[in-house]
């Protein structure tokens, strides 16, 4: 799911730009039909919530991780985590979503690379 939470809560053009990495199938679900369906049906709604306080906590955990982990580390959680992610997403990519440039990302890479030979 890709929201922004200003165009969520506020019907307001959200502040990101997403580009997709690989083919995909989208859809796109009206913010006006998306409130009448929370309206009409409490399965949906609690579920919407669930996965917005899920999104919340998630989105905390990454911000302070960026603000109080090393990058080194938060590479390497990414990599035990998510090691397929080295295969599909380019390293300036990697880089932004760990908050570093991608030098710094090489030389990460170069440091770890080294220490498990």
């Amino acid at each position: 799911m890709i929201i922004s939470a200003r165009g969520y809560v506020y019907g307001e053009k959200g502040y990101e730009t997403m580009a997709l990495l690989e083919d995909s199938e989208l859809y796109r679900v009206n913010g006006m039909d998306l409130q009448d369906l929370y309206r009409n049906d409490i399965v949906v709604c609690n579920w919407a919530r669930r996965l917005i306080e899920w999104e919340f906590v998630r989105t905390e955990h990454h911000l302070i991780a960026n603000l109080s982990e090393p990058a080194a580390d938060r590479y390497m959680q990414l990599l035990r985590e998510k090691p397929e992610i080295l295969r599909r997403v380019q390293l300036q990519h990697i880089a932004s979503f760990l908050g570093i440039s991608s030098e710094h990302l090489s030389r990460i890479r170069a440091i770890t690379k080294n220490r498990t030979k």
